[in-house]
């Protein structure tokens, strides 16, 4: 998202700061999160990568030897049990950011306190990424701790009327967006 789009949509200067730091803000958590789980992919698949390297070297030396083979076939039972243990923790980790863009989503205002309310081993993810036991609880800690949430009114609203144009009323006389941006427009043409 650029400035200069907001501006040519008729937005103020302090209006597009405030929408650019949110921006801002929201990107870089998106980038800080894609980090964190690259710098723990690439360290899983250093480590595979060693166990794999460490098996065939082994099994070229082993030969007849017993000895050897059982220290292949403890070394091949550990890569299995390393693998498994990190597909375990991927989907641990895809659960995690599933959980958090669902709160995010359903306006939770601190995250992590809401998810520390839920029981996480009644969610889960479908083969689709989909989660599956998440809503009703949500929509529960909704009811006995709205507080937790952001109300409509944090949100910026819109109302549009029979012909699908915005309207024009505010509740407390001020300028509503539309109008401001009407007005911007209707500058610019003339």
């Amino acid at each position: 998202m650029e400035r200069d789009f907001l501006k040519k949509l008729g937005l103020d200067d302090q209006v597009t700061e405030k929408v650019m730091t949110q921006y801002g803000k929201d990107v870089q958590q998106l980038k800080d999160t894609n980090a964190e789980l690259q710098s723990k992919n690439e360290g899983l698949n250093e480590q595979l990568s060693s166990r794999d390297k460490q098996l065939k070297d082994l099994k070229k030396t082993a030969g007849d030897n017993e000895e050897l083979q059982a220290k292949l076939d403890k070394l091949l039972a550990d890569g299995k049990e390393q693998a498994k243990q990190y597909e375990n923790k991927l989907a641990a980790q895809k659960k995690s950011f599933a959980v958090s863009n669902a709160l995010r989503d359903a306006g939770a205002k601190n995250p992590k306190t809401v998810e520390a309310l839920l029981d996480l081993e009644k969610v889960s993810l479908d083969d689709n990424g989909q989660l599956i036991g998440i809503n009703d609880q949500i929509e529960n800690i909704k009811k006995s701790d709205g507080y937790l949430f952001g109300s409509k009114d944090d949100k910026p609203r819109v109302d549009f009327g029979a012909q699908g144009n915005p309207s024009n009323s505010t509740d407390n006389g001020e300028k509503s967006i539309v109008e401001t941006i009407r007005e911007n427009m209707e500058k610019g043409s003339r």
